[in-house]
């Protein structure tokens, strides 16, 4: 049995496109993400059940291919993997896009595993060349497997902050009571004491960015930036980026360059972000 792991919308939407040839296992993370019928896999939370069922197969030396976002898991989760008959990898994010991934420790990287990613995607990370590659699902469908964030709020005219990496830098401060600030799908990453208004939940960021068109949108390190290069249909929103490592980032220097609205922001520019 072919197993895949997911841990967001984004590994999901791209299980979901290669579970299509006999049984499979998807493992995904039930508080955030929306389950998509399939006829080809059984779907299942985290929990002691998946764990037992992923000893089973183990132990009946049932294990196929394992499909991972990336090398952090729990145990059960390693060992299905050191079982496995192969090891290929999902789209889990940035990693995909960064010239050296965070969340990968490429001496364990196979040279015959292949990572399977969007459509879209033109230019990938450096670390990828070389590598085996396979463009299985559309990008623009991948916020649809958010559970958390089913709602479309309106955003016309608005200050929009979507949390992420690189908005430390960000006086939200002068951004004023009214600004929109979508938290981050993990927790662990807001500073909700930066602002008095944090939306993280019931809210889509992609679709209502996409939805009305906002005044300005401050954006850091987040596949919310990649969407907005990618989809966001107008062309009056201005878009201000804040990357903690830009150069690591390489694969969105041609996005950025090819909009007239999209400004990637620099130190100075945070400290002295305009006010809405």
């Amino acid at each position: 049995m072919d197993i895949y792991i997911c841990y967001n919308a984004i590994s999901y939407s791209i299980a979901h496109a290669l579970a299509r040839r006999g049984l499979s296992l998807i493992i995904y993370d039930d508080v955030r993400l929306i389950t998509k019928p399939t006829r080809h896999a059984l779907q299942m939370g985290f929990s002691a059940k998946a764990y037992r069922l992923l000893d089973l197969l183990i132990r009946f030396r049932s294990v196929g291919v394992v499909y991972l976002p990336h090398h952090i898991h729990p145990p059960p989760v390693l060992q299905a993997a050191a079982a496995a008959r192969a090891v290929h990898y999902l789209d889990d994010g940035l990693d995909t896009l960064r010239d050296s991934p965070r969340n990968f420790n490429l001496d364990n990287y196979a040279p015959d595993s292949t990572l399977y990613t969007f459509f879209e995607y033109r230019r990938l990370g450096a670390w990828l060349e070389g590598r085996k590659v396979s463009r299985v699902a559309s990008f623009r469908d991948y916020p649809d497997f958010e559970l958390m964030r089913t709602k479309l709020i309106n955003v016309r005219g608005a200050t929009v902050v979507i949390e992420s990496a690189g908005l430390s830098r960000v006086d939200l401060g002068r951004l004023g009571p009214d600004a929109i600030i979508f938290g981050h799908p993990n927790l662990q990453k807001n500073h909700p004491h930066r602002a008095a208004r944090v939306l993280t939940e019931k809210f889509n960021v992609e679709r209502s960015l996409c939805a009305e068109p906002a005044r300005r949108v401050f954006v850091g390190e987040s596949i919310a930036l990649v969407y907005l290069l990618y989809f966001n249909p107008f062309p009056q929103t201005e878009i201000h980026v804040y990357l903690d490592d830009a150069a690591n980032l390489s694969a969105l220097t041609p996005l950025i360059a090819a909009h007239s609205n999209v400004r990637l922001m620099n130190g100075s520019d945070a400290r002295c972000a305009p006010c809405c």
